[in-house]
Parts: structure tokens; sequence; C-alpha cells
């Protein structure tokens, strides 16, 4: 680049230099496929340091940072499956993050998909009639495969010599953007007119993510009486999580549009957590819900003709079949397909857990965090809440309240404390238990030269209140780098 740069500069009046380069997502893309050599080092986030201010996630506007929800409250973690690679996160102030170089993260094993292929066939189901026009809206969020349902759709309708047409609307996918895909099928090609699904015409919708299956667009489709709603209720935050820590997923409230839209004519399962324990890999989760939907009458195709169409994709073809005769089962007993895809482990009954041992925990955290002295200070706030609280009111309640949440107070302010939590080895390999063994880790201190005169806990508060001008008037630290191999 310096060279060219370098030539440019010697020529006179204009010059126009074209940087043409892959993005990060389309080498996530690349890599699943095997098209692109896979990341040499991973991000990982240590929750035992993570405050969950989303500082990650103003950086890099990554929607594979999700929550995650922590003994000491709401914190942040990578979803690897989603994750670019391309450390966009880390350029921010924080020592949580953990790279890790060498490493694989493995995926879940899939609990007895082989014996789903190889059991007896499944009861044909009763296709809708196709008087006219049958009309199937795929909504969902780029690089899951919504344009791969549609197109495997499209396949199966050309094999049996129906008429079909299939609009994508892709729009902002590559930042898990919505994605739609209008499939229309009729008994003849003639029959097919518009390719955009009329308002209030669609007879399924196929909804890969809760979201934009209560999108506006989405809702215009339906109408009670008419329209059979499947829908994944897998919870998969939004860009508005990354610029706002404190998004709350609406589940409730899309669920019960979707239901008055209608008519509670409507399936709702968590789509994404079946198909990782039953194949190992949440991108099943599309094609459960084509077999699902199928197997309930709402497809007007032949379970032939699709599985053809998956043959003639030729991508992943026998897991991609045992996806979709997964979802086929699941329409025909739920109950015992979620059995299958959770084996039975012993459950540790845990009773509600009383004042006296959730100070005795907490004060045990904090002094490992930092001292006994500031374990003690703890320990002697919540005896003297105790004290008046009992003795007005004759209860604990408020006093448990402290109890639980003063200890990510204090953790999150001492900030000169934080290396302690990060070179801890037991609390850095917690972070990343699901990968394979690392080459070496490098952990992100700031650099104790520099001022830090506030922390991240600060400047959410800042945010919380609409003030800038503390944040904006604090020095930043730099980050420096430890490494330690294990």
């Amino acid at each position: 680049m310096d060279a060219v740069q370098r030539e440019l500069r010697e020529f006179e009046g204009v010059s126009v230099l074209i940087y043409d380069q892959v993005c990060a997502a389309e080498k996530r893309r690349r890599r699943k496929k095997g098209e692109f050599p896979q990341a040499a080092r991973r991000v990982f986030i240590n929750d035992a340091v993570c405050e969950g201010c989303g500082d990650c996630g103003e950086q890099s506007n990554c929607t594979a940072l999700l929550p995650k929800q922590t003994e000491l409250g709401l914190k942040r973690a990578v979803d690897q499956s989603a994750c670019n690679a391309d450390e966009s996160c880390i350029k921010g102030f924080c020592p949580s993050f953990v790279t890790v170089e060498g490493v694989k993260p493995r995926r879940q094993a899939p609990v007895a998909a082989k014996a789903a292929a190889e059991e007896a066939p499944l009861p044909e189901p009763k296709q809708p009639a196709l008087d006219g026009m049958h009309n199937i809206l795929i909504t969902g969020i780029g690089g899951t495969g919504v344009i791969t349902i549609g197109a495997l759709i499209g396949m199966a309708a050309h094999l049996e010599g129906k008429g079909v047409s299939v609009l994508d609307m892709t729009g902002m996918s590559q930042k898990n953007g919505s994605v739609t895909s209008h499939v229309r099928i009729a008994r003849d090609a003639a029959q097919l007119k518009a390719q955009r699904i009329p308002t209030g015409e669609a007879d399924l919708i196929l909804g890969c993510d809760m979201l934009t299956a209560g999108a506006p667009d989405a809702i215009a489709r339906m109408r009670p009486g008419r329209t059979y709603a499947l829908v994944n209720t897998f919870e998969q935050p939004t860009g508005h999580f990354a610029q706002q820590p404190d998004w709350q997923f609406p589940a409730a409230q899309v669920r019960a549009l979707i239901e008055e839209s209608v008519e509670s004519r409507a399936d709702f399962i968590d789509a994404t957590q079946l198909a990782t324990r039953l194949m190992g890999d949440a991108i099943a989760a599309n094609l459960f819900l084509l077999g699902f939907a199928f197997q309930k009458g709402h497809v007007p195709l032949s379970a032939e003709a699709l599985d053809k169409a998956i043959e003639i994709n030729g991508v992943a073809v026998k897991a991609n079949q045992a996806a979709f005769r997964w979802g086929r089962k699941a329409a025909l007993d739920l109950t015992a397909v979620t059995r299958e895809a959770s084996p039975q482990k012993v459950v540790a009954l845990q009773r509600p857990q009383s004042l006296e041992a959730l100070v005795r925990s907490r004060t045990e955290f904090l002094a490992s965090y930092q001292n006994a002295a500031y374990a003690q200070r703890y320990a002697e706030l919540v005896e003297r809440v105790r004290a008046v609280e009992e003795r007005e009111r004759g209860s604990n309640q408020l006093a448990k309240a402290v109890a639980s949440g003063r200890p990510s107070f204090r953790a999150t302010a001492a900030t000169g404390s934080t290396s302690r939590a990060t070179t801890t080895p037991c609390s850095t390999r917690r972070a990343f238990r699901s990968g394979t063994p690392a080459r070496s880790i490098a952990t992100r201190l700031a650099c104790a030269s520099k001022p830090t005169a506030t922390s991240c806990s600060t400047a959410r508060s800042a945010r919380r209140s609409g003030s800038r001008t503390r944040a904006a008037t604090t020095p930043r630290a730099s980050s420096c780098r430890a490494t330690a191999t294990w």
C-alpha cells in the first residue's frame, strides 16, 4: 500500500486509489465453506472481569456480543459461531478480553443424529390444496440460511413441475439485519403474477427469527383465518443491544402481536436450541423449522422432493436431511424430541440461599478479588442494613438485595484489582472452556502509568443519566498485554 501511494503522489493532478478488500463478514462466510484460512486468534470475554458496560459493542457494533446472566449481574459473551474474528471489539478500553492463539471452538456433540435417519418412514402429511397461490414468507437474519430455505422450496416445487417464484429481500444482511424470502407456489407457472406476497395473503410465516417475524412488513402479510405462523423463540439480540447495554428482548410483546395477527394459529418453539442439541450446530434450526411446518401440512410439496432439493444443493446433505427429519418428528411429538435433545441428567435442587450463606460467599469473593479488609467493609455494611431492617420491618429482604448487589459494585469500582481476576488461570480458562487447548493466552490490562479516572461502570451511569461530560473529559488508559501460557 505504501509503495502504491508513493507512486501515485508523483502524478500531477487528481489520482484515484481503489482499495478492494474482503470484509470481515464475508471472510467468516468463506471460512465456514473452507474457502478462507481460519483465524489464528480467538477473542473471549472473562466474565470475572466484565462489567457489562457495553463499551465493546460501541467499539465494534457487533451482534456476536451476547448478554450473559451471571451471579453478579448481566455480563457479555462472544458468540464464537457468529464472530467475524476481526477483533474490533477489543479496540476499546476493557481488561476483560482474552485473546487465545491456536484454539478452535468445539461444536456441541449431536444427539443421536444418525438414528433419526435410520428410523422407519414418517407419515406423509396432508398437503394443502393448490386452488390458487400458496404463499410462504420466510423471515430471519443474515448469515443463518434464510435464502437457502427459499431456494430449497423453490427447487422442490420445480422438481414436481409446479410454478414457483422466489423473491429474496436481503437488506443489511451482513450485519445480522432482516432478511425475508417471498415464496409463491402454484399448479402452473402461468398463474404466477407479482413475486411479492400481497397484504394479508400469506399462508405460512416461517419465522426463523422472532423479531423479524413480528416486524411490520411480516405482520402486514398475516390474516386471521388464513395465515399459520411458526416462530423460532430463540432470543437473538439485534444491533440495538450493541449500542444500548440495557436493551431487553421484547419476547412477550412480539409473541402477543403475532398471535393476535393470526388468531392464535401459531406455534412457538426454540428451534435454535433444539437444533444445536440434536445436530451440534445452530445453523440447522431453519431446516428444522421447515420440517416442522411441512409435517403440520403447510407446505404443498412432498418430502421426497424436499429431500432431493437438499441433495441437489450439495452442502452438508446428510446433516440437513437429518435436521429436516427432526423437525418433522417434532411436529408429531415435540415432547419426545425435546426429551431426546436433553438426555436425562441428575439435577441438583438448589434451595433459596440464606442471607448468612450469601454474605459468606460474597465475602470470600471480595477477599480473593482484593483483600480481607475490603471484604470486611462489605460484611459490616450488610450487617448494618440487616439490623435496621429487622428492627423496623422484621424482615431481611433489603439486606439480601444489598448483599447480592453490593459485591458487584465494589468489584467493578476497584479497577486496580482487575489484574488478579484477569491473570487467575482458572478464571481465564473458564472464559474459553468450549475451545480446544490453546498454545498461548493473552490478557489485556490497563497500564498503571496512565490515569484511569473513571471505570466502565461510571461511564455506564453517565450514559443512563444522559450526561456525557465526565466520560468525554476523562483520559483513557492505554491497554497493554500480559501473555501467559498454560
